[in-house]
C-alpha cells in the first residue's frame, strides 16, 4: 500500500529537490547518492527495529526462540528495489520536515510581528478611547456651564431691562443732590443782603467819604496823613472783612454739606427702599 505514496513523492522529488541538491555534476550526484543511501539505509533499519518492536504481540518465548527469530530476520535479505524505495522516502521525509521546521519558523516570525502590531494597535486604540473620553466630558461639562449662564441671563434678563431707567435716574438725584450740598447760605451771618450788595454799599461810603475828604482844604499835612492812614485803614478792613467772609462761606459750606450727609444717612437708614424710591425717582 506504500507504493502509490513512494511513487508520488518520487516525482515530487525530482521535480523539487533534484535541481536543488543532486545538480552538481554526475559523480557528484553518485558520490551524495550513495551516502544518502547508506545514510537511509540504517535509519531505515532502526525504524524497522522499532516498528516491528511496537507492532508485534508481546509473547511468552523463551531465550532460545528469540535468538532463533534474530538469525532468521537478519538472514532475510531486502530486495534493491525496496532499499531504494526507502532511501528515497527518507530523503523527502527529510526534506519535508526541513520545510516544515523551515515553514514553522517564519509563521512564528510573522506570527510575532502580527502580534506586536496588535499591540500596538490596541495601545493607540486606548490612548484614542481615552482622549475622546477626556473630550466627552469637557463637552459636557461645558454644556452645563453654558445652561448655567443660559438660566443665570434669563434671571437677570429683568434687571437688565431695567438698568438705564435706574442709572438715568441714579444721575439726576446724584447731581441733584451735589447741587444741594453745594448751595452756599449767606444770611443769617453777619451781613444783610447779598455780599454783593454789601460791597456795593461799602463802595458808596467809600467814594463819599473820599469826596468829603477831597472836599476838605488840602493845606493841612496832618489832615493828609490822616486820610492816608484812613483809607490804609479802610483797605485793610475791605481786606480783612472779604478774607473773613470767605471764610466764613466756605466754613458755612462744609457744615452744610456734613449735615446734609448726616440727614441723608438718617433718612436712609430709617427708612425702606420703597419710600427712598417714591421720594427720590417718582417726582420725575
Amino acid at each position: 500500500m506504500a507504493l502509490p505514496l513512494v511513487g508520488s513523492c518520487t516525482s515530487w522529488l525530482k521535480n523539487n529537490v533534484a535541481n536543488t541538491t543532486l545538480s552538481p555534476g554526475k559523480g557528484h550526484e553518485r558520490s551524495r547518492s550513495g551516502s544518502l543511501k547508506s545514510v537511509g539505509l540504517q535509519r531505515l533499519k532502526a525504524a524497522l527495529n522499532k516498528t516491528m518492536q511496537k507492532s508485534s504481540p508481546k509473547s511468552l518465548s523463551t531465550p532460545a526462540q528469540r535468538k532463533s527469530k534474530r538469525e532468521t530476520t537478519s538472514a532475510v535479505s531486502i530486495p534493491e528495489d525496496t532499499i531504494e524505495m526507502l532511501e528515497s522516502q527518507t530523503l523527502i521525509f527529510t526534506y519535508l520536515t526541513m520545510k516544515m521546521q523551515k515553514n514553522i519558523r517564519r509563521l512564528e516570525d510573522k506570527a510575532e510581528r502580527s502580534l506586536l502590531l496588535a499591540h500596538e494597535e490596541k495601545m493607540q486604540l486606548q490612548e484614542k478611547v481615552q482622549q475622546l473620553k477626556r473630550e466627552l466630558l469637557l463637552n459636557r461639562r461645558e454644556e452645563q456651564l453654558n445652561n448655567l449662564l443660559e438660566k443665570q441671563v434669563e434671571s437677570l434678563a429683568p434687571s437688565t431691562a431695567a438698568t438705564p431707567q435706574f442709572k438715568a435716574n441714579y444721575t439726576t438725584f446724584a447731581t441733584a443732590l451735589d447741587c444741594t450740598r453745594h448751595q452756599m447760605p449767606i444770611r443769617d451771618i453777619h451781613i444783610t443782603g447779598t455780599r454783593q450788595s454789601f460791597l456795593d454799599d461799602v463802595q458808596k461810603h467809600l467814594g463819599s467819604t473820599r469826596a468829603l475828604l477831597e472836599a476838605t482844604p488840602s493845606s493841612d499835612n496832618d489832615m493828609l496823613d490822616t486820610i492816608k492812614n484812613l483809607e490804609d485803614v479802610v483797605h485793610k478792613t475791605d481786606a480783612e472783612l472779604s478774607r473773613s467772609l470767605h471764610q466764613t462761606l466756605d466754613l458755612a459750606s462744609k457744615v452744610n454739606k456734613e449735615v446734609s450727609l448726616q440727614s441723608q444717612k438718617l433718612v436712609e437708614e430709617n427708612s425702606e427702599t420703597e419710600v427712598l424710591r417714591q421720594l427720590y425717582f417718582d417726582g420725575q
